[in-house]
């Protein structure tokens, strides 16, 4: 009985960390805060909160057990006003994210894609557009009407990066007044070089549509080709895998040393409170040497990576280039 309580428990625990990392996940990005570092801030914001309402109320009505509660209800109010605002902040990262998942998932499935398999794809695309009618296949291109008007769909995956040459857009342009179209449509996973896009402003005669990939990304959404929920669902582990929080990133950034300031006018803030309240002075103090050793400690690992900055390889041959170069 005991076994299969803890066993429940273990479960519940499990399912409520998942979803905090998922919510967090779609609030902060890649990297996922951790668990400690919000309950610590969540302490702090209310402690200081609390500290300046206390001493606001104290002053106002000069009854502690009054400012005392009043405080209180302050803070909790203030926890209310930030939890709704981050609840509804939520929905809207929520669908921002899951919408970059999906394109993400529909690309990476794109760039894998072969030739033939490309341009099958691009067929069905097609043959979702509003308005297109009968589609004929020729060589390079797709033929069909699009609003009565002959059209060539030409199509080009860019699996690595190469972009859309001048001179295949010409072959293209080429072959579709060939076949007599009137109007030509360009799609690819990837992007158009600069000597591309001034090619086809010189185009005459043929109405030209260059469309890359966030185009080609948007019709097939609307084409209803991106993948389901569970697909979708399977892309934001992924992405949450790979932006698992670096430790050491976390490290330099508490120890930078533009923090020290701060650090400092925390303490010199602790230490204002010590004077002015009496009755939790050792408190105060104990927080301001706690942040004033903390602007110490990276005031000094601040001056201890610039001096190892200073003697690395690196920079030795940086200033050895930097001296030939003034030579010369």
């Amino acid at each position: 009985m005991m076994k299969h309580l803890l066993r429940r428990i273990r479960k519940k625990t499990r399912e409520l960390y998942d979803r905090y990392r998922l919510n967090s996940f779609y609030l902060n990005g890649s990297a996922t805060p951790s668990l400690a570092g919000k309950v610590l801030n969540f302490i702090f914001f209310n402690f200081i909160a609390y500290i300046f309402a206390y001493l606001w109320f104290m002053y106002r009505t000069g009854q502690q057990r009054a400012a005392l509660l009043l405080a209180a209800l302050l803070t909790l109010l203030l926890d209310l006003a930030w939890w709704l605002h981050k609840r509804k902040l939520l929905v809207q990262k929520r669908r921002e994210k899951r919408d970059q998942a999906a394109r993400e998932y529909v690309y990476n499935r794109l760039i894998r894609l072969g030739p033939e398999e490309f341009k099958w794809e691009i067929l069905k695309l097609v043959l979702r557009l509003p308005g297109a009618g009968s589609i004929k296949a020729r060589p390079g291109f797709w033929e069909t009407r699009l609003n009565g008007r002959k059209t060539a769909i030409g199509y080009y995956n860019d699996r690595f990066d190469d972009k859309v040459s001048s001179r295949m857009l010409a072959s293209f342009i080429q072959k579709a007044k060939g076949a007599g179209c009137s109007d030509a449509i360009f799609l690819t996973s990837g992007e158009y070089s600069e000597g591309c896009r001034k090619y086809a402003d010189s185009v005459k005669n043929l109405k030209l549509w260059l469309l890359g990939r966030e185009d080609l990304l948007d019709m097939m959404e609307q084409a209803g080709m991106f993948p389901d929920d569970s697909a979708i669902d399977i892309q934001i582990d992924r992405m949450m895998k790979a932006g698992r929080r670096d430790y050491s990133r976390l490290r330099k950034e508490i120890l930078a040393p533009k923090r020290a300031m701060s650090y400092l006018r925390y303490a010199l803030f602790f230490m204002l409170a010590a004077t002015v309240v009496g009755a939790y002075r050792t408190y105060y103090l104990v927080f301001a040497a706690v942040f004033a050793l903390m602007a110490l400690f990276t005031r000094l690992y601040g001056l201890k990576e610039a001096r190892d900055a200073s003697s690395s390889p690196e920079a030795l041959s940086e200033l050895t280039e930097g001296s030939l170069a003034k030579g010369s």
